[in-house]
């Protein structure tokens, strides 16, 4: 497996434990993006694994995150109700 475009990556600063996620923007692809930054609350280093999670999940499952909804109603499960795509039973 290969990671690619860390474009929009961020190092946090020294000492620093969250960010404000409005002054980093919402850059990167909805569907990974954890609760904390579509309310667009302070976030910290959970947010990467988040994303992991996601793309994990993606892998185990073969389809892509969400495509049953329009950008809206996932922002709103995700960030509203905490919904996580479900993990199909084998």
């Amino acid at each position: 497996a290969k990671l690619c475009d860390f474009g929009l990556a961020r190092s946090l600063p020294s000492g620093c434990s969250h960010l404000d996620s409005i002054q980093l923007g919402t850059g990167g692809t909805p569907a990974y993006q954890a609760p904390e930054v579509l309310k667009r609350l302070p976030i910290n280093l959970k947010v990467d694994l988040y994303g992991f999670a996601i793309t994990l999940w993606e892998m185990y499952t073969a389809l892509l995150p969400w495509n049953e909804c329009t950008l809206e109603q996932m922002a709103t499960r995700v960030a509203l109700y905490n919904d996580r795509p479900p993990i199909p039973s084998v």
